[in-house]
């Protein structure tokens, strides 16, 4: 639910409610929210948020299970700036986050929170564009083991290397189940060109990992291609990526996204 202010194209409050509920791997959530936003233009291309989430979330990771609440205040700033919206040609989007919460104002758990997410288009010579990304994430806490599901940090995936499945990269437990962790890394380079009006070829690496010590970081690559169709409500891309461990030289992911390049 949304409401305008003084300036409605330039301020205004939202208001939000939801449910997810996530079998993936070794994670399993249920989690229920409910959030408070006031987003501000800055300048002439960034938006600020401002925000709060109460958040209930009951989650098994690893065979390990907990109930957590908490209300996390945050600030969020971004910025779109793109030659056009169907295949830009040039542009970036740029995006920081912070938040965090305390049991002094009534959570179950005390942590700070931040997320950083770039990405960019350059233009090269006989139509083709260079793609690059990089995402990344930092966690401080007292306990991991006290951070629900979705307050960890995983790899793998449609946006993020995509040659292993969703959620399956991280540090993992003595048994070897992955756990998550409380950084992240991820980046991707592409290289795409158009052999037609509306579809084009690709190619690209994705590396990255989750973890929990910087001086313990494990990378995983993967490599892969695929067709472009830029549709009237987005590109639709279909690729198949090959991951690059040992344990998993011989499998393949296939990815079917719709989404904007920015």
């Amino acid at each position: 639910y949304r409401i305008p202010l003084d300036q409605p194209r330039a301020e205004w409050l939202s208001f939000e409610g939801g449910y997810k509920d996530e079998d993936v791997e070794t994670i399993k959530s249920q989690q229920a929210k409910l959030g408070a936003k006031r987003l501000q233009r800055r300048g002439a291309n960034w938006l600020e948020t401002q925000f709060v989430d109460l958040t209930n979330e009951d989650f098994e990771v690893a065979g390990e299970a907990g109930n957590i609440f908490y209300v996390a205040p945050g600030i969020s700033w971004s910025t779109i700036r793109s030659s056009s919206a169907a295949r830009p040609s040039r542009g970036y989007r740029f995006s920081f986050q912070v938040s965090g919460t305390a049991e002094a104002i009534g959570s179950d758990l005390s942590f700070v929170q931040s997320i950083v997410s770039a990405k960019s288009i350059v233009t090269l010579p006989a139509d083709f564009r260079l793609l690059t990304r990089i995402d990344a994430g930092a966690t401080w806490v007292n306990e991991f083991q006290d951070l629900p599901a979705s307050l960890r940090f995983f790899a793998g995936g449609d946006f993020s290397v995509r040659g292993y499945d969703y959620k399956t990269l991280g540090p993992v437990d003595a048994n070897g189940q992955v756990e998550g962790g409380d950084n992240v890394i991820t980046g991707s380079i592409e290289v795409d060109r158009l052999i037609t009006k509306n579809w084009a070829l690709a190619a690209f690496v994705d590396g990255g990992n989750a973890f929990n010590s910087y001086r313990n970081v494990e990378f995983q690559w993967s490599v892969g291609g695929g067709i472009r169709w830029f549709s009237p409500v987005g590109p639709l891309r279909i690729d198949i990526a090959f991951p690059l461990s040992d344990q998993e030289r011989n499998d393949f992911r296939l990815h079917i996204t719709l989404s904007p390049d920015l």
